[in-house]
């Protein structure tokens, strides 16, 4: 368990790498990205504990309620850490001679397979580290969900995997410059970044909660395991997932972010392509 101080209180949160092997991803990619992921979700945990537990005006926790909302604290967490920068809806083509421009008035066919727009690029600007292309999906975990959410959040992991798996399939093309690429020491990586809310009902919570909430913690991270295994078992990418996350037992009040529900934790999960 890992602490941050936000205006003078302890918040906690932690680093889960057990399904993550760093050596998969490069001589010292991996082990950098794992450095950058750690700071990288303490990062977007204090930015977000701030405005959902002393911003005056606005009560929420951008990070885990809707995905677009997620965008800001992604950045400004980015932007944050030492020689990285990130760039949002980066356009790439899997085409050589089409040009973003071109793509804005040819834009007919949302489902072109030569063409995407990526949620994010995230680069070492001294070409030393990582980049990486993310693809963003906010899902949600109900600690006593049913059959039928738990079925609805899988397809959105699934879907999230896919595209992943596209930008990896097709990454080389996105360096125009040979003679730039050269010189290029990057370790080049795809994220399937994943944010949700850990929850449940107010009325059907237990006195066992918090381990009920890790066990269902534990059972997202199988679910991300499994639905990319099953989608990467015909390619040689390999793949490992990290997450961070925050325990909300004194983020909000009565641990209560929507009417009616206990949010007992935040998590960010990014399975890793290569």
């Amino acid at each position: 368990m890992e602490k941050f101080v936000v205006n003078g209180k302890y918040f906690n949160y932690w680093i889960d790498d057990s399904y993550y092997k760093p050596n998969k991803f490069g001589k010292s990619g991996g082990r950098i990205f794992k450095k950058f992921f750690k700071q990288f979700c303490k990062n977007c945990f204090k930015i977000n504990v701030d405005i959902a537990c002393f911003c005056k005006s606005y009560e929420d926790f951008p990070l885990v309620s809707r995905e677009k909302t997620a965008y800001a604290s992604i950045c400004a967490s980015v932007e944050s850490i030492k020689d990285y920068h990130i760039i949002s809806e980066l356009f790439f083509k899997k085409a050589e001679n089409n040009s973003a421009e071109q793509y804005d008035k040819q834009n007919s066919e949302q489902n072109d397979e030569n063409k995407r727009f990526v949620d994010f690029f995230i680069f070492n600007k001294e070409n030393k580290g990582f980049e990486a292309m993310v693809e963003v999906k906010r899902i949600y975990k109900n600690i006593y969900g049913n059959k039928e959410q738990t079925q609805n959040c899988e397809v959105l992991i699934k879907n999230c995997i896919k595209q992943t798996k596209w930008y990896v399939k097709n990454y080389k093309t996105l360096f125009v410059n040979d003679e730039k690429a050269k010189g290029d020491k990057n370790e080049r990586l795809c994220l399937a970044l994943f944010l949700a809310p850990i929850f449940c009902k107010e009325k059907k919570a237990k006195d066992s909660l918090n381990d009920d909430a890790k066990n269902a913690i534990n059972d997202l991270n199988k679910a991300i395991l499994n639905i990319g295994e099953e989608e990467l078992k015909d390619s040689n990418i390999k793949s490992g997932l990290i997450a961070g996350v925050l325990d909300c037992s004194n983020v909000f009040l009565n641990n209560s972010l929507w009417d009616g529900e206990i949010i007992t934790h935040a998590y960010i999960g990014a399975l890793v392509l290569k």
